[in-house]
């Protein structure tokens, strides 16, 4: 499935994608949970499955983005931000040996709203560039890499820049809260 512009996933309402079987979708940008109240989720499971975009991937901008990277499915995005606005929440899980999420710009969890990311069971996530946890003034994030696959391959975060817990926030603001989680396996 090949779109022209971006794919929004529960921009008023509640929305959801199933990328499965080795189907593949190609976005010039997404957005999960875009509005107050919406619930957006994109499930990419199994090999060969596999989400594009050309430029940002959105995950919870006021409401509420789910992604779920499984059973060796494959996400790409020029940049991402988890939980975009407040007070939406973004969450996204990179489960399972072959599962990856490459982000070949800048990744951010919590830029006013809340982010979670867990890479478990042998997922990989690839950060080109920087990557922030708890990036934003209020944001409260959290990044938990953790557990190995049956195989015996660990979890695993790559980042290509530098890796900041907690953001700057200007002048007579708070700044952001970012935990970051190694656990065995990871």
């Amino acid at each position: 499935w090949k779109l022209s512009s971006g794919l929004v996933t529960g921009r008023l309402g509640s929305g959801a994608l199933n990328i499965t079987g080795g189907g593949r979708v190609e976005s010039s940008f997404g957005i999960l949970g875009r509005e107050l109240f919406s619930t957006g989720t994109v499930n990419v499971d199994g090999p060969g499955s596999e989400w594009t975009n050309s430029g940002s991937l959105d995950i919870g901008g006021l409401g509420l983005g789910t992604l779920n990277i499984t059973g060796g499915g494959k996400v790409q995005s020029a940049s991402s931000r988890v939980g975009l606005d407040d007070p939406g929440s973004g969450v996204v899980t990179v489960d399972g040996s072959g599962s990856e999420w490459i982000v070949s710009g800048e990744l951010k969890l919590g830029v006013e709203g809340f982010g979670t990311l867990d890479i478990t069971a042998g997922g990989s996530v690839v950060s080109h560039t920087n990557a922030f946890i708890g990036s934003g003034p209020f944001s409260i994030s959290t990044a938990t890499v953790a557990g190995a696959a049956p195989n015996g391959a660990g979890s695993n975060w790559t980042i290509g820049g530098r890796l900041s817990i907690g953001g700057d926030a200007p002048a007579g603001l708070d700044g952001g809260t970012g935990t970051l989680k190694i656990q065995p396996g990871g």
